[in-house]
């Protein structure tokens, strides 16, 4: 079975793992269920209703679920099998964001314009939300030339350094292929 989708998983790290330790313990943490309640509050609504019935014995209807929310079902199930998968997330996810940012830089200093837009949206989200000095605004450093990550992480002190490190290194390797 393949992996599920481990940008979305790290993103929802701490339900995966409330839950999947619940399912292994075959019980109901207090933490897992105010988890559960959360995410419900937050408009989560089928997926708290599908991890509740899950968790009380039923399984889960999948059909209820978008894709994002299915994907977290697959991440509890992964977790539950591997729970040591769940300590490698942050440090896959972050690599294959670096693997994906990195690509659009590169497309985007070759000309691309739908590579220039998206990371143009992404500095304009950034700044829309009163954020300054993002990862996003570095990556348009990095578009613009700027390659060294103590520099960026000087500039950007908002922008995630290892995430950076990383994209510079992924980009350096696509500029000399």
């Amino acid at each position: 079975m393949q992996e599920p989708a481990t940008q979305i998983c790290a993103v929802h790290q701490e339900l995966i793992a409330s839950v999947a330790a619940s399912r292994q313990n075959d019980t109901l943490s207090e933490a897992t269920t105010a988890l559960i309640e959360q995410y419900h509050n937050d408009g989560w609504v089928k997926l708290a209703h599908v991890l509740n019935t899950w968790l009380n014995g039923a399984e889960p209807d999948l059909a209820l679920l978008d894709e994002e929310d299915q994907e977290i079902i697959r991440g509890i199930e992964h977790a539950t099998r591997h729970p040591e998968w769940l300590d490698s997330l942050p440090e896959k996810a972050r690599e294959e964001a670096a693997q994906g940012i990195a690509q659009l830089i590169f497309a985007a200093t070759w000309g691309d314009h739908s590579a220039l837009d998206v990371l143009s949206n992404m500095r304009e989200a950034a700044q829309d939300a009163g954020v300054e000095q993002s990862a996003a605004h570095a990556f348009v450093a990095i578009v613009e030339g700027e390659r060294d990550a103590k520099s960026i992480e000087h500039q950007y002190s908002k922008a995630d350094p290892l995430l950076v490190h990383l994209v510079i290194e992924r980009l350096k390797i696509l500029e000399s292929e």
